[in-house]
């Protein structure tokens, strides 16, 4: 798709009948015809993707946003995705992305993520998220940028894109990352409240539930564990306490730390998860007391990769917490000049 649209020089807005051209690159090569069947596929498909993105009928859509939208819903892996983004805003092939297409990038992907969301969970008008303005995406936008130039070259190369992307997100090679995870992590989707009156952060897109923090027993993520199998993880939120349950029904729990942010929650159960144990208590001698057996975590981390990654997480979970602080201290500090 992005072949077709750099050969044939898209514009950045483009009408329903070459959308549904570009659409219909991804599955053949050339002018060839299309049986009517699959094309009549990619056509409905269009129709479905035009509605959401031209809602009043303009009758013209953001090239860019339409393909990060595409983007967004397809099922390629995350790497794969944040390599097709960045290609598509690198505009001169250099290398690396500029200020001002980091700005694009950043407006682009997040309104096709927040139309994608808003859809995908069918929110109603008043609990879908809207689109920031200009004056909030070019805060966001600064501070993405700020973070991802590691080397504060004025420039962002891939690689630093992708480390961003990754300690952004809490992403790892093991762990999927939905668009409500990213949203969240720019304030961009709206904490719901369930029917108990629970926090209830907004579901992952595509149906998982690891993008959500329930108070509720619902369980939260689920993780394999070597030796043990399935391990479905509960979060109850109100007493900052994780609840690991294996496929045979045993279960225990351990301690948050801590911990407030989702992104960084979810990677503390899946570490928490990897030291749980099954013990083994025996019978007793005089027969009276069965064996049994316990799931326990382990006070010790396996090697010391896991213990690095631990700490390498509460650093990232205080940095953030101090971010967060210093912005609410400068928050009061203007509202009291104001009063004066």
């Amino acid at each position: 798709m992005v072949k077709h649209y750099l050969k044939d020089n898209v514009d950045f807005g483009i009408t329903r009948p070459d959308f549904k051209k570009l659409l219909g690159s991804v599955v053949k090569d050339g002018n060839e015809s299309l049986p009517d069947h699959i094309q009549n596929q990619i056509d409905k498909h269009a129709e479905q993707i035009w509605n959401i993105l031209d809602p009043n009928g303009a009758g013209m859509i953001a090239t860019l946003e339409a393909l990060c939208y595409c983007c967004t819903g397809c099922e390629a892996t995350l790497d794969d995705k944040v390599d097709f983004v960045f290609n598509l805003f690198d505009f001169n092939k250099g290398g690396d992305i500029s200020y001002d297409e980091m700005v694009i990038l950043m407006s682009s992907a997040l309104s096709a993520m927040i139309r994608f969301n808003n859809t995908a969970l069918g929110l109603s008008e008043e609990d879908r998220t809207e689109t920031p303005n200009d004056a909030q995406m070019e805060k966001i936008t600064d501070e993405a940028f700020l973070d991802a130039d590691a080397n504060m070259n004025g420039t962002i190369h891939k690689q630093e894109f992708v480390d961003w992307v990754k300690t952004k997100f809490g992403a790892d090679d093991n762990m999927d990352v939905t668009v409500s995870d990213i949203l969240l992590t720019f304030n961009l989707a709206k904490p719901k409240v369930n029917d108990d009156g629970d926090l209830d952060l907004e579901e992952g897109a595509d149906g998982d539930q690891g993008g959500a923090i329930k108070s509720s027993r619902e369980a939260w993520l689920t993780t394999k564990v070597d030796g043990i199998g399935e391990v479905a993880t509960e979060y109850d939120l109100d007493k900052g306490i994780f609840t690991f349950t294996t496929g045979e029904g045993l279960s225990c729990t351990a301690p948050d730390d801590g911990f407030v942010q989702n992104k960084y929650l979810r990677k503390l159960a899946k570490m928490k998860a990897k030291k749980l144990k099954v013990l083994t208590v025996k019978a007793s001698r005089n027969g009276k007391r069965a064996p049994t057996q316990q799931l326990t975590v382990s006070k010790k981390w396996e090697d010391q990769d896991d213990l690095s990654d631990y700490l390498q997480l509460v650093c990232l979970s205080l940095t953030e917490k101090e971010k967060t602080l210093r912005a609410r201290k400068e928050l009061l500090e203007s509202k009291i000049a104001d009063l004066e």
